[in-house]
């Protein structure tokens, strides 16, 4: 997709590091949006070559960076899979940008007592920054671009949603209990500028509003209950009624509020679930392998591999736990170097990685794969990994002179035969197929943790 992407960004205020430094200030809001409306559309007319850039399966390993990344990936995770990943494919962080602002929204976020702008400048300029950092890399083709997030965007009206389950269908029923074991619910108070704020430690009581957040998950989701009434039918108009809307001052009685504080931790859950479902389909799709630095993710796919009866927990995760060598600070120029000219170890590393992974993928015994997933733990640390730390020392003697050099683990779970990823793609109704219709998607490895960022944020940010 890198191509297909840059033939609208190379041209572009998008890609300017001046205006990502001044927040686009010689463009209003209207021309930014402009800007990032053409973008977006750019990218919709060209979906297939999109696509014919990215085929399933075609280039070694991959790695995916999609929207179960709490934040857009950092050039340190990219810079750092880079070396051991054939192909790394990214949603488009320019992308969602462009997206029509929803009819309605500013006066609904109003209603509710919040600001709303239809335009993050800050948001913007830090992926367009992202993206012209990595464009050595994208015009190398060793880094693309894909509109993963239009597979989990949201409606384009407002709907006003019912569910006699509260909403308990959106995940399936073995995983609920788990997401509600790992839930946090806050209550929210409104300030004397009417704006709401999060009561840390302060006791749930029946409230209008809250803050829902699991542990392990960087990010959070508020909900207010609001009280309404329909009016009389429009005359001439069949089926239309006036609907009035607000927040009443008392509290819902005990009863009610427990059921809509239930209700809206499993919104939030089916709302994730889906999203990783979602990058489970496109990292299948495009035979990668799916990258999140999410703890709590990480635990959900843990515990859907057990549940699926395909792996036990111990066999996932004796996969690929070593620590593999890096370059810190290594800049782009230097990695497409690599890439290109240099590295010999870091190739054959990913050529037999790739084999040992898809050796596994047909074995059905978990005693057997057990057997098999330290035979090729053992002959990856003992062969490949020492070469690439030899090569590592080459490197900085040669070229890259005095890099500093560090270490993180990989950590990779191999879906056997009996994990279906169809079955996490589609055990909620509201996911789309079209994704799992193109590919058989049990073949390919379509997970994996590398959890850089533990030891990368204590060094300060990338």
């Amino acid at each position: 997709m890198s191509h297909a992407s840059l033939d609208f960004l190379l041209d572009s205020v998008l890609l300017s590091s001046t205006a990502h430094e001044s927040l686009f200030s010689d463009l209003t809001d209207a021309e930014l949006l402009a800007e990032l409306s053409a973008y977006r559309q750019h990218v919709l007319d060209r979906l297939e070559d999109l696509h014919r850039e990215v085929p399933a399966g075609a280039r070694g390993l991959g790695a995916f960076f999609g929207a179960s990344l709490y934040s857009a990936p950092k050039v340190r995770q990219v810079m750092r899979a880079g070396l051991y990943f054939d192909l790394i494919v990214i949603d488009d962080p320019l992308f969602p940008h462009g997206r029509e602002p929803m009819p309605g929204g500013e006066a609904f976020a109003r209603f509710l007592g919040y600001t709303h702008s239809p335009l993050d400048r800050q948001a913007v300029a830090e992926a367009g920054r992202l993206v012209q950092t990595l464009q050595p890399l994208l015009a190398a083709g060793f880094v693309k671009l894909v509109p993963a997030s239009m597979e989990h965007e949201g409606p384009r009206k407002m709907n006003l949603l019912y569910s006699p389950g509260l909403f308990s269908e959106s995940v399936p029923a073995p995983l609920l209990s788990w997401f509600h074991d790992r839930a946090e619910v806050v209550p929210l108070r409104r300030r004397e500028d009417s704006a709401w704020e999060p009561r840390w430690g302060e006791e749930l009581e029946p409230c209008r509003g809250i803050l829902v957040r699991f542990q392990g998950l960087g990010e959070v989701m508020n909900f207010h209950l609001t009280a309404m009434k329909l009016g009389e039918p429009v005359s001439g108009r069949e089926g239309v009624r006036p609907m009035t809307q607000w927040i009443p001052e008392e509290p819902p009685d005990t009863k009610a509020f427990e059921n809509w504080t239930r209700q809206c931790v499993n919104q939030f859950a089916g709302s994730l679930y889906q999203r990783v479902a979602s990058d489970m389909r496109s990292a299948a799709s495009s035979g990668t392998m799916m990258f999140t630095d999410s703890q709590f993710i990480s635990e959900l796919l843990d515990l859907q591999v057990s549940r699926q009866g395909g792996l036990r927990q111990d066999l996932a995760n004796l996969a690929m736990r070593f620590e593999l060598p890096f370059l810190e600070e290594l800049s782009v120029a230097d990695l497409r170097t690599i890439r290109e000219s240099e590295g010999e170890a870091f190739r054959n590393y990913r050529v037999e990685l790739e084999r040992q992974l898809r050796s596994l993928r047909n074995v059905e015994s978990e005693e057997e794969l057990g057997r098999r997933l330290e035979d090729v733990q053992h002959e990856l640390v003992e062969v490949q990994v020492k070469d690439v730390q030899r090569e590592v020392a080459r490197l900085r003697r040669g070229f890259l002179r005095g890099a500093a050099m560090g270490a993180a683990s990989l950590a990779t779970v191999i879906p056997s035969s009996g994990f279906s990823l169809a079955a996490l793609a589609l055990a909620a109704d509201k996911v789309t197929k079209t994704a799992l219709e193109r590919v058989e998607v049990r073949r390919e490895p379509a997970y994996f943790v590398w959890p850089l960022l533990q030891k990368a944020q204590q060094q300060g940010p990338a």
